[in-house]
């Protein structure tokens, strides 16, 4: 019932701004059809629907940080491409604008839709796999079990609060691999603790042996410091030395040992 009663919301969100793009896809259709004196209707319907699948793709694979640049270049290069071809397409090439733009509402309305449909999580700490209601009670099993934990015999090591989440995967003896967000649902937010640099060492995981740069391996005494901060800030303590950018999503071993 929970689930139901939150997914509404959004439910009628996405509604609106689907029918907002059926609307204005019917109205530039026959606005269009009519400046051509009812011709080449489907070749309006088949460049609007490109633009359209164009758009949507846009806002379901493309970092929300992105979406501009993106939806930019790919009217740009669509533009350049139609100016080449023979007419009636060359001189429709203003519909991909709008078609492009319903695109983006039509992704961002199925993205929403999806994102409320996922059950909230309960606003208690989770401790890898166990709900922990006392802040002070989790910090001090969570350091505790940070002491004797090892990836290779128990998988990932993690700390979860709402869409915060701190995860570590190696041992106290070769060190820690440290991921955190304060948002796990984007992407763009994890950060990883350290720098990437010319050293590769071997570590241990539940899946098998793994490398990674001595750079990005953080000691026992660091990690337990960053988990700490992970209670306090809910993310990434700002005072640590964290790392974004591609190494983030390189070095994530921990999404092979759930």
């Amino acid at each position: 019932m929970k689930g139901s009663l939150r997914i509404k919301p959004a439910a009628q969100e996405a509604l609106a701004m689907l029918g907002v793009a059926a609307i204005s896809g019917a109205v530039i259709f026959w606005v269009i059809y009519s400046e051509l004196d009812g011709s080449h209707g489907i070749e309006i319907a088949a460049l609007m629907l490109a633009g359209i699948l164009g758009g949507g793709l846009i806002r379901g694979f493309v970092r929300e940080k992105r979406v501009t640049l993106v939806f930019v270049i790919l009217v740009a290069a669509e533009v350049v491409l139609l100016s080449q071809a023979p007419q009636p397409w060359s001189g429709m090439w203003l519909l991909l604008v709008p078609s492009n733009g319903m695109g983006l509402m039509v992704g961002t309305a199925a993205h929403r839709l999806i994102l409320a449909s996922k059950p909230k999580p309960r606003d208690v700490w989770n401790l890898n796999g166990v709900e922990i209601p006392s802040t002070a009670i989790a910090k001090e099993k969570s350091v505790s079990a940070l002491y004797s934990w090892d990836e290779g015999d128990s998988g990932r090591f993690y700390v979860q609060r709402n869409g915060g989440v701190f995860e570590a995967v190696g041992n106290p003896v070769t060190g820690f691999i440290v991921h955190c967000t304060p948002n796990s649902e984007d992407e763009g937010e994890w950060r990883i603790l350290g720098a990437d640099d010319a050293n590769v060492v071997e570590i241990r995981l539940l899946s098998g042996p793994a490398y990674a740069p001595k750079g990005i391996l953080t000691d026992l005494e660091g990690t337990r410091k960053a988990l700490l901060g992970f209670f306090h800030h809910r993310g990434p303590d700002p005072e640590l030395p964290w790392t974004s950018g591609e190494d983030v999503r390189t070095y994530r071993f921990s999404q092979s040992s759930h």
